[in-house]
C-alpha cells in the first residue's frame, strides 16, 4: 500500500511544473509557427528556385496547429501548390501568362490564365497520396494535370485536357486556348529541367513519333471508315496503312498515322504525328482540324487517349455493374410474372452461367484444335467484338449469383486485385483454367461456398483481362451496351 501511494505522489506535478510544462508548451507552439512563417517567407520572397521548391515542400501537410497554440487564418495545402505555381512561372520569366485572381482571401486562392478571361484554377489534394494534388478549372471537375513536388512527378490528363480546351471552352480563339496550355508546358519544363521532374506530357506531347495509345485496344472497322469520309469532305487524302491502320497527310506535311502498335490477340490501337517542328500534339491537332476533332469526339470511348491509370484511374465500376445486373433481372422478373423461391432464382442463375461460359468458350473457339481459323464472329461485329459480348453475357449471371447469395464482398473486394490479375501470365492453351473456372462454379453451388466462388471470379476475371486481352473499360462498356439491349428486349416482349 504504501509503494502505491508513493508512485502517486510521484505522478502529481507541482504548480511550478504545470507551469513550466504549459509554458514550455506554448513556446513551442510558437517556434513551430515562427517555423512555418520563416517558410512561407520563403515561399513567397526568394528568388532562387532551389528554396522556393524546398519551402513548398516543407509547407505541405505542415501541421501549424498544437494543443496549446491555434492559428485561425491558414493558406491550405492547395494553395500553397498554387503559390508555387505562380512563383516558379515569375522566377522562370514567366510571369505574364497565369496569376492569383484573390491573393487577399486568405482561405482559397484561385489562378487565372491572362488568356483565358474569368476562368479560374485551383488546385486539389489527391485521395490517394497526401503530397500529391489535381489543377484543374474551378467551374469543371477536369483534373488537367497532377503534380507532386515530394516525388517530383508532374502528369498530364489526356482525356482531362480535351474535354475542357476542346469541348468546355469551344468557341474561345484558338490561340488564346494554346496560350494558356503553352503556360503550362513552361512551367512542367522548368520543373524537369531545373529540378529533375519525371513528367509525362501526354496529348500535350508534341515529339515526333510519341504513341498516343487509345484506351479501346481495339478500333472498330467503321470508325475508320469515317476517318475516311471526313478527310475527303475536307479535301484531305487518308491513305491504307498496314495492319488495317491509316495514314493522314496534312498540312505543312504534317503525318497523322493511326496504326495497331501490337497484335491481333492483344491489340494496340493509338496514333502518332510527325511534323518538321515537332510541335504537333495529339491536343493541338484536335484544335487546327475540326473534321479530326469531330472524328474523335463521334467515337470518345474508344479513341480516348490513355494516362496514368494510377493516378487517374480508370476502374471498372463493379459495384454500378451489380446494381446493373440485379436492375434487369428484377425488371424481367416483374415482366414476365415470375414467382419463384430465392433457391429457385440461384439455381437458374448457375445453369445460365454455365451455358453462358459454354457460348464464350464455343465463341472463342480455343479448343477447336482440327480448325485453322477460329473464332465465331457475328455479322457486322469482328471476332473479338464478338467474343466481348458472349464475356460481358457471363459477366453478368456472375454478377447476379453474387447478390442471390450475398456474396457481393466477393465480387467488390477483386476491384483492388485487378491490377495483380493483368500481371498473370496468358495462357497457351485455355482447357485446363477453363475446367478449373467451371470446378470451382460447380463448388461453389453445391457445398455452398463463397471461396470457391471468388476463386472462378477471379479466373474469369483473368480470361477476360489477360486471356482475351480486354481493357477494364472495354469490358464496362460492353456491359452497359449489352445490359441496353437486353433493356430494350424486355419492352420488345423478347
Amino acid at each position: 500500500m504504501s509503494n502505491e501511494n508513493t508512485e502517486t505522489e510521484k505522478n502529481v506535478l507541482t504548480t511550478t511544473e504545470l507551469l513550466n510544462h504549459y509554458t514550455q508548451s506554448i513556446q513551442a507552439g510558437l517556434d513551430n509557427g515562427s517555423k512555418y512563417v520563416n517558410a512561407f517567407t520563403s515561399l513567397n520572397q526568394t528568388q532562387d528556385l532551389d528554396e522556393l521548391l524546398t519551402a513548398a515542400v516543407s509547407l505541405t501537410n505542415y501541421q501549424l496547429n498544437s494543443d496549446f497554440v491555434e492559428f485561425p487564418h491558414q493558406f491550405s495545402d492547395e494553395d500553397v501548390q498554387l503559390v508555387f505555381f505562380e512563383r516558379l512561372l515569375k522566377l522562370s520569366d514567366h510571369a505574364d501568362g497565369l496569376s492569383i485572381s484573390n491573393s487577399e482571401h486568405v482561405q482559397k486562392l484561385l489562378a487565372k490564365f491572362s488568356s483565358l478571361g474569368d476562368n479560374t484554377f485551383t488546385f486539389t489534394k489527391s485521395t490517394k497520396n497526401a503530397a500529391g494534388f489535381f489543377f484543374g478549372p474551378t467551374a469543371h471537375n477536369r483534373p488537367l494535370f497532377y503534380l507532386n513536388l515530394k516525388s517530383k512527378e508532374m502528369m498530364f490528363h489526356g482525356s482531362a485536357l480535351i474535354d475542357y480546351f476542346v469541348v468546355d471552352l469551344e468557341g474561345l480563339d484558338v490561340s488564346a486556348l494554346k496560350d494558356a496550355m503553352n503556360v503550362i508546358m513552361r512551367a512542367a519544363e522548368v520543373l524537369k529541367e531545373s529540378f529533375g521532374f519525371k513528367i509525362d506530357f501526354n496529348v500535350l506531347d508534341g515529339v515526333n513519333g510519341e504513341f498516343y495509345e487509345f484506351a479501346a485496344g481495339a478500333i472498330p472497322e467503321p470508325i475508320l471508315d469515317e476517318l475516311f469520309v471526313k478527310s475527303a469532305d475536307n479535301q484531305y487524302i487518308l491513305m491504307s496503312g498496314e495492319n488495317g491502320g491509316a495514314s493522314l497527310t496534312l498540312d505543312n506535311d504534317t503525318q497523322l498515322n493511326v496504326y495497331n502498335a501490337g497484335d491481333e490477340d492483344r491489340p494496340k490501337w493509338g496514333a502518332t504525328i510527325h511534323d518538321q517542328d515537332q510541335k504537333e500534339s495529339w491536343l493541338n491537332l484536335l484544335l487546327d482540324y475540326p473534321f479530326i476533332k469531330d472524328w474523335y469526339l463521334d467515337n470518345k470511348k474508344q479513341l480516348e487517349i490513355l494516362s496514368n491509370k494510377f493516378i487517374f484511374g480508370y476502374e471498372m465500376d463493379l459495384q454500378s455493374l451489380i446494381a446493373s445486373s440485379v436492375y434487369l433481372n428484377r425488371q424481367i422478373e416483374s415482366k414476365k410474372q415470375l414467382h419463384w423461391s430465392n433457391d429457385g432464382r440461384v439455381k437458374n442463375a448457375f445453369v445460365a452461367l454455365d451455358v453462358e461460359l459454354a457460348e464464350m468458350a464455343n465463341t472463342s473457339e480455343w479448343f477447336k484444335v482440327w480448325k485453322t481459323h477460329r473464332g465465331k464472329h457475328d455479322p457486322n461485329k469482328t471476332p473479338r467484338e464478338t467474343l466481348l459480348y458472349e464475356y460481358v453475357d457471363a459477366m453478368d449471371f456472375y454478377l447476379l449469383i453474387s447478390n442471390l447469395k450475398n456474396w457481393n464482398h466477393v465480387i467488390l473486394n477483386s476491384q483492388d486485385d485487378l491490377d495483380k490479375i493483368k500481371q498473370f501470365k496468358k495462357e497457351d492453351n485455355l482447357d485446363k483454367q477453363y475446367l478449373a473456372l467451371k470446378r470451382m462454379l460447380f463448388d461453389a453451388y453445391f457445398d455452398h461456398s463463397g471461396d470457391s466462388f471468388s476463386h472462378s471470379w477471379r479466373l474469369f476475371l483473368k480470361f477476360g483481362l489477360v486471356d482475351f486481352g480486354y481493357t477494364e473499360q472495354e469490358i464496362e462498356q460492353a456491359f452497359k451496351d449489352k445490359n441496353k439491349i437486353n433493356e430494350d428486349r424486355q419492352d420488345q416482349d423478347y
